[in-house]
């Protein structure tokens, strides 16, 4: 939650931090200090307060995911499982993917989270959250690292807050009436849609692009709506009255950045309702021709949706995997600097449940099915029997890992696709996607982002003819997950390698000869007490 509890000041949002602690070699001289510490020392008086609530939060909220996330030989996540428990952290409470946390179609340890923290803490601040990474984050330390990231998404609110007062031409130090407000919160709100740097804002150029914003966001008087009922609840004040002052504006536009994912997700729901209501046979795919007679919003081209991940071609008929598209870049809105609001990935609650009963690494194949089989989801009713298919799955992965199956891996999520494909997307093997935005595709690609009415019309011409030829296979038998495709690629949040034959061999020989050396030596030491006792005794009979 980005909500604090002591709203910041006008006088106090407008002074700019107190000097930091300089000396860089504050962290080689102790590179274990804690860490909170080091925050504390790092914040502003006036956040520290705040600060300390959201790690207090944060610690019983990332608590279950910290329990059941793998750990390194310290018995400590490791950068690449920090990275993804606060991704699916960030994701899962405010729809937010913050960047450097996402993997963007790569692995999970192809990038540290603390690289973000560049340029917005001092480098040798940075250099200790790294070395703390070398050994391992505890559950305190992550949820200090994601109260930090909390901090700089309420900085940049604020940044926008501030512009949102200038282009209405109101004084931060001047209180302002409710009527005021919403003209300040639309206006946030509208540099929030935009995006881009706050510091250079045509001020002519923001107003002559907000007279249209109906037209640019079609969903905008629902953002409206959203606004006006949150500047009610939190301040509760239906007056006319200049009594609200820039804190009081700052609480409501704090509690704007923590809700809107959720408030926007409704959106993706009936994104995904249109798609799945021209569902192929209930495989959570829909048939590229049927995609794009959905409705007017679905256009992207079919390479654009392959970068995304979004495009299945393992049959002879192309299809759009409705999961991987509602999630993907082509659906996110509100980029900042920092992150970008996209769809909630509504595989996250079935994962969490499962993590939160399970509260280990792994689980046997036979434990997971019995709470799969009694958890539902949006479109799948339970109890159920999972089907024989499903069941086999599971346990090829468990044979790959010794008896149990893994929760945090590649094999593991697209089990779950197969359990709940229309909620958990497919996992793409690394380096196959690329996600990025329609802004990103355009720069990046010389290829069009969208398909034109003529391409269409040749498009379902063909999958008209194709469907006339293929007999589609009986699925009366409700063994559907056999016809979704499998990859047998196993990719690990974190591994730790097994020790080869040869280093087992080498090490079992280096025992052996340990334990032959010490058997020789104890084997001398009694014999020599022996002769010793002996010659005690012959020597007394040789003096008399």
């Amino acid at each position: 939650m980005l909500y604090l509890l002591e709203p910041v000041s006008a006088e106090i949002s407008q002074k700019p931090s107190r000097p930091l602690v300089a000396a860089s070699w504050v962290h080689t001289r102790d590179v274990r200090k804690s860490l909170a510490d080091v925050m504390d020392d790092n914040l502003a008086q006036e956040h520290q307060r705040a600060h300390e609530v959201r790690v207090d939060r944060l610690t019983e909220a990332l608590r279950p995911i910290y329990a059941s996330m793998p750990k390194n030989g310290h018995g400590l996540l490791g950068h690449s499982t920090v990275r993804y428990a606060l991704h699916r952290h960030f994701v899962h409470k405010h729809g937010m993917y913050v960047k450097g946390l996402d993997p963007s179609g790569d692995s999970w340890n192809s990038s540290s989270p603390a690289d973000i923290l560049e340029d917005k803490v001092p480098s040798y601040v940075q250099h200790l959250f790294e070395e703390r990474l070398h050994d391992g984050f505890d559950l305190k330390e992550l949820a200090l690292l994601a109260a930090t990231l909390e901090h700089f998404v309420h900085l940049e609110s604020i940044e926008r807050l501030k512009v949102a007062y200038r282009v209405n031409d109101l004084p931060l130090e001047q209180t302002v009436n409710s009527e005021q407000l919403a003209k300040v919160l639309d206006a946030f709100a509208f540099v929030q849609l935009v995006g881009g740097d706050t510091e250079k804002i045509d001020l002519v150029s923001f107003r002559r692009q907000f007279a249209k914003a109906t037209d640019i966001f079609p969903e905008w008087p629902e953002t409206q709506s959203f606004l006006r009922e949150l500047q009610e609840s939190i301040l509760d004040n239906s007056d006319t009255d200049a009594t609200i002052t820039f804190a009081m504006a700052s609480t409501v536009v704090e509690a704007a950045t923590q809700r809107y994912g959720r408030f926007q997700d409704g959106g993706c729901r009936a994104l995904a309702k249109e798609l799945l209501a021209k569902e192929d046979h209930g495989s959570g795919r829909v048939n590229l021709a049927d995609f794009y007679q959905a409705g007017w919003q679905f256009k992207e081209s079919r390479e654009y949706l392959r970068t995304l991940g979004a495009l299945d071609e393992s049959s002879d008929v192309p299809r759009v995997v409705i999961a991987n598209y509602v999630a993907s870049a082509s659906n996110c809105i509100s980029t900042s600097s920092l992150y970008s609001i996209c769809c909630i990935d509504q595989c996250e609650e079935l994962l969490a449940h499962l993590e939160r009963r399970i509260a280990a690494v792994d689980a046997t194949p036979e434990k997971i099915i019995e709470l799969v089989a009694a958890l539902p989801s949006a479109t799948t009713q339970a109890p159920r029997h999972l089907s024989v298919s499903v069941v086999k799955r599971l346990n090829e992965i468990a044979d790959t890992h010794g008896g149990r199956v893994p929760l945090h891996g590649r094999l593991f999520a697209q089990w779950m696709h197969h359990a709940y494909p229309r909620e958990c997307p497919f996992p793409a093997e690394a380096g196959t996607t690329k996600p990025m935005t329609a802004d990103e595709w355009l720069k990046e690609s010389n290829s069009s982002l969208t398909v034109s009415d003529a391409e269409i019309a040749v498009l379902v011409q063909q999958a008209k003819e194709i469907a006339d030829q293929v007999k589609v296979k009986d699925l009366a038998d409700g063994d559907l997950e056999e016809t979704l495709p499998w990859s047998a690629q196993e990719e690990l949040v974190f591994h730790r390698a097994r020790p080869s034959t040869r280093h087992e061999l080498a090490v079992l020989g280096k025992a052996i000869a340990t334990f032959t050396a010490f058997f020789s030596m104890t084997l001398k030491l009694v014999q020599m007490l022996k002769l010793g006792v002996s010659g005690k005794e012959g020597g007394a009979s040789a003096f008399v």
